[in-house]
Order: C-alpha cells, then structure tokens, then sequence
C-alpha cells in the first residue's frame, strides 16, 4: 500500500472516532514508540547505541503528546485529523517504524 492510501485509509478510520477513542489511539501510539527508544539503549548501561534515531523517537512522541494534549483540552487549536494522520505516518518513517503497524491501534480498550 502506498503511503499516500495509507494516510487515507488511517484519516478515514480516526475520522469516524469520537474524540475518547482518538485519544486512546494517540496515548497507544505515542506508548509504543517509547517502547521502539529501548531499541536504542547499550543493555546493561545509561548510554545510546542510536542517539540519532532517539532524537527522532522523542520527537515524534512529543508532537504526538503535544496533540493529545490540545484534543483532551478541547482546544481548537490543532491541527485537523488528517494532517495529524499524516504526520504521524511521516514520523514512524522518520525513525524507522512501519507505519503499517498503526492499523494496529487502538487494542480493544473500550466498546467500539
């Protein structure tokens, strides 16, 4: 699938969830990613073995966290779900992620 329609695809999906759902999806989202920083942890010690792709990990969780937070605060100012879709799609390439995975979420935490 091209990243084009998966964009569309995910866009679509989030557009048809209420406002609780969305946030459970970002709140899962940006949880996996710090699950993916570990990856670039040396075992054992306080040092990175992937500094560069940490970076690109911590700031794609905080622009997802930053969007959370504007949706659960009920602020207009945000950015619209499509471009928000987008941008997370651009940000699990970014550091590596398949985007894919994003079909994923949210696990099954509340009544659909």
């Amino acid at each position: 699938m091209s990243d084009e329609e998966l964009k569309r695809k995910l866009a679509e999906r989030y557009a048809a969830w209420d406002r609780r759902r969305q946030e459970i999806f970002l709140a899962e989202v940006a949880s996996w990613l710090t699950l993916e920083g570990r990856g670039t942890y040396i075992p054992g010690g306080m040092d990175l073995a992937d500094a560069p792709r940490m970076r690109k990990i911590n700031e794609a969780v905080h622009r997802i966290l930053g969007h959370l937070t504007a949706l659960m605060a009920g602020s207009e100012e945000r950015r619209p779900d499509n471009v928000m879709i987008d941008l997370i799609v651009d940000l699990f390439r970014d550091v590596g992620a398949n985007p894919q995975r994003l079909f994923e979420f949210p696990r099954d935490r509340l009544p659909r």
